[in-house]
């Protein structure tokens, strides 16, 4: 039938899905000097060190950065993980942790992280850091 090979090429036209995505985030995402700038959002985002990091270094990390920098809200790395960047795929957010730590925190010993590996968010100890890492993020 001719409608399902038109189909057929157009499809083939975009490549696979993977190459779609990987598309779509090149388009949105590009990195100067170590910032990251999100066309869609307007945002800039700093990765952190790639090691364990519990919340109270993440903050004082990003709190020492040059700049109107702060850790990103929950919404701001839902936001990551809707465009497309993932653990295993993480782009130019590169690094061998899979949660990030957010700028909420719950009571006093407690803060809000968010799983690049399934999109969960939930809030655990400041104290733990075994695969959290910190970014910094900042309007443009």
């Amino acid at each position: 039938n001719g409608q399902w090979q038109e189909a057929i090429d157009a499809f083939e036209d975009l490549g696979n899905y993977r190459d779609s995505e990987a598309l779509s985030i090149s388009l949105n995402f590009s990195e100067s000097n170590g910032i990251i700038y999100d066309r869609s959002t307007n945002l800039e985002w700093i990765v952190g060190p790639d090691s364990g990091t519990d919340w109270n270094e993440a903050n004082n990390w990003v709190e020492g950065l040059d700049g109107n920098w702060s850790l990103p809200t929950l919404d701001q790395l839902r936001g990551l993980y809707d465009a497309g960047i993932i653990y295993d795929d993480w782009g130019y957010f590169q690094n061998s942790g899979y949660w990030v730590w957010s700028s909420e925190t719950e009571g006093s010993s407690s803060a809000w992280g968010f799983s690049f590996d399934d999109g969960f968010e939930g809030y655990s100890d400041r104290t733990i850091d075994d695969v959290i890492r910190a970014f910094a993020v900042r309007s443009r």
